[in-house]
């Protein structure tokens, strides 16, 4: 009472009323005597740990000898108090009830990094873009599934490769060259390439790499055929423009013009241009 701690406590003198409790309710600290009428405190503590409660277990004791007291340590007891040293027993329970609240501290950050965890996890797996994660030799650690699929293979066929066994071997030497100044802390890159798929061929994409603090690579890859098809399809149709151009030009300047059919010279060059 005088200890400035304030709790509620329930006594067992039992095996039956002891086994009752700790398998029922939730305690923060469990005192007990080494030598009771029908039950001792090795079989309590025994059972204490088999049930996998982390519950500090200390024996107050006026028959536990020093033997006998390491022996219990070992066993997973949190500390022994002698009856005849019952002033040992306040900083005693201080210690337990402080180890409880690091271990209450610890396992509810262990459950916010878990489920922080899961949510990147998620967010990396539903990514529209190929995500890789690659060591400082460039051998591959991860993948999401966006990167498995653009790929064709699956994550285990990937785990392992070299980033250089899905280039083109002619870009190999380009990819040594930016994997220096890649190796520092921070260090970005951004640029095209071209990935092997499975069947062969080869994607092209964009590729969006930084180094991370503990040496790895994580680059963001997204699929750029679209991009390039429409690239070519406006190329195409610039060039087809130009030889319109050229050629209704051309016509224009060697059309007579004192023709009765001048006016005819620019559908003509149009007919030819589009067969």
């Amino acid at each position: 009472r005088d200890s400035g701690l304030r709790f509620q406590h329930e006594i067992t003198d039992s095996r039956r009323e002891f086994e009752g409790a700790v398998r029922t309710k939730q305690f923060d600290l469990i005192l007990a005597d080494h030598t009771l009428p029908d039950y001792d405190g090795r079989a309590a503590l025994q059972l204490v740990r088999s049930l996998h409660l982390d519950t500090p277990f200390i024996f107050v004791s006026g028959t536990l000898g020093e033997e006998l007291a390491v022996d219990m340590l070992k066993m997973g007891a949190n500390d022994y108090v002698l009856k005849q040293r019952r002033d040992r027993l306040l900083p005693a329970v201080r210690d337990a009830v402080k180890l409880v609240e690091e271990r209450r501290d610890k396992r509810r950050i262990e459950s916010e990094l878990k489920i922080v965890e899961q949510r990147y996890r998620q967010l990396v797996e539903d990514a529209p873009d190929g995500i890789f994660i690659a060591d400082s030799e460039g051998a591959l650690l991860d993948v999401n599934r966006s990167g498995c699929e653009m790929l064709g293979r699956c994550r285990e066929q990937l785990l392992g490769q070299s980033a250089t066994d899905l280039l083109r071997r002619s870009e190999i030497p380009r990819f040594e060259q930016l994997r220096a100044p890649m190796g520092d802390s921070g260090g970005l890159h951004s640029g095209e390439w071209e990935l092997r798929h499975a069947e062969g061929s080869f994607l092209p994409v964009e590729v969006r790499a930084r180094s991370l603090p503990d040496g790895r690579t994580q680059a963001f890859v997204r699929d750029i055929r679209e991009r390039k098809q429409a690239e070519y399809a406006l190329r195409e149709a610039d060039q087809r423009k130009d030889e319109f151009l050229a050629m209704l030009g051309h016509e224009l300047r060697n059309y007579p013009r004192h023709s009765h059919g001048e006016h005819q010279a620019p559908y003509k060059a149009l007919h030819r241009f589009l067969g």
